[in-house]
């Protein structure tokens, strides 16, 4: 589904795929953050152990939500990505985002070939083409004054 740019960034409606109640985690980080800056769009918490997540009701999977989410956030491992991505897919979203961790602790070869399949799913499901997957470290600055150094897989275009 092509949907207007407007909406990737100012988004009607956002699903957080790994939602939580925990601010330690992405999951929570993002519903806690649309929830303080007071978000207008409806929010979907998805996260198949819960049955609701900061007092908004959970559902277990992207397919249970109503409509077709304008964006939707995945907070979730690197094995569960591809599955994901080809759910959102079947769903019609619009934008996908996905925030994982887990990629440091893979061999390159390792965490260039999930980036790889990652990708090869979403040219399978129309996307985008020509990307290629690269590894970069980067340094990730979280509230509180917390430094991190993290292993970013960028996915840049060929």
């Amino acid at each position: 589904m092509t949907i207007p740019f407007e909406y990737v960034i100012n988004p009607r409606s956002v699903a957080i795929i790994g939602a939580s109640d925990d601010m330690r985690k992405f999951g929570g980080r993002i519903i806690g953050y649309l929830l303080q800056h007071k978000y207008k769009g409806k929010i979907y918490p998805i996260n198949s152990k819960r049955e609701t997540v900061r007092g908004l009701g959970c559902y277990k999977s992207i397919s249970e939500i109503p409509g077709a989410p304008d964006v939707v956030i995945m907070a979730i491992p690197p094995a569960a990505v591809v599955e994901t991505i080809r759910e959102c897919a079947e769903k019609k979203t619009g934008c996908a985002i996905i925030v994982t961790t887990g990629f440091a602790e893979m061999s390159e070869e390792e965490a260039l070939d999930l980036a790889k399949n990652i990708w090869e799913t979403i040219n399978l499901v129309n996307l985008r083409e020509n990307i290629e997957p690269t590894r970069e470290r980067t340094k990730l600055i979280l509230g509180m004054g917390t430094n991190h150094s993290v292993e970013t897989i960028r996915l840049r275009m060929i």
